[in-house]
């Protein structure tokens, strides 16, 4: 059997196919339909956040970015990019200390989009944080929206496209 899945190992390798556990061979020998992404990579399933790749437009670090798109995600719901957003904070209830959550409009396909409205504990300002797709968070952000700044998103996302890598916005907003 082993050099059965050997020479199998060597044939997919003449396709290019990197082989990393050769019992997965005869593993997908029984499969009859085999989904995968639009790169062709075989996934786990579970998005990761790599802070290194946040591009921030205003006068914010990435775990900036980070705690505000965990403030418009709900990791209860088990959607995989508001699972994976929490998840990078590292302690959940960090996603929610501090503010006292008015109004929350859950992701839906018409607005693609979140949205929290929310009053910060500590100086009582009203903001507002919204998560989605980057065309409709653009459209939404009017406040030092310079062409420049939508040239670089424009550029980052098709960066991030060329890699086969999903990209999501954040906006913030004082109200």
């Amino acid at each position: 059997l082993i050099l059965t899945l050997a020479a199998g190992a060597q044939q997919l390798a003449k396709y290019k196919a990197i082989v990393t556990c050769i019992t997965a061979i005869e593993e997908l020998a029984g499969v009859t339909i085999l989904c995968s992404d639009k790169t062709g990579t075989l996934t786990t399933n579970k998005l990761t956040i790599d802070r290194s790749t946040i591009k921030t437009y205003g006068p914010f670090l990435a775990d900036d970015v980070i705690l505000l798109a965990a403030y418009a995600s709900h990791a209860e719901n088990q959607d995989t990019i508001d699972t994976s957003v929490v998840g990078a904070l590292g302690d959940v209830g960090h996603a929610r200390a501090g503010m006292k959550l008015l109004d929350f409009k859950p992701f839906n396909p018409v607005d693609k989009r979140t949205e929290i409205t929310y009053r910060e504990e500590a100086t009582s300002k009203l903001k507002c944080v919204t998560k989605g797709m980057t065309g409709i968070i653009i459209e939404l952000c009017t406040r030092n929206k310079t062409d420049h700044i939508e040239n670089r998103l424009e550029a980052d996302v098709e960066e991030f496209a060329a890699c086969g890598s999903p990209c999501s916005r954040c906006r913030f907003r004082r109200t």
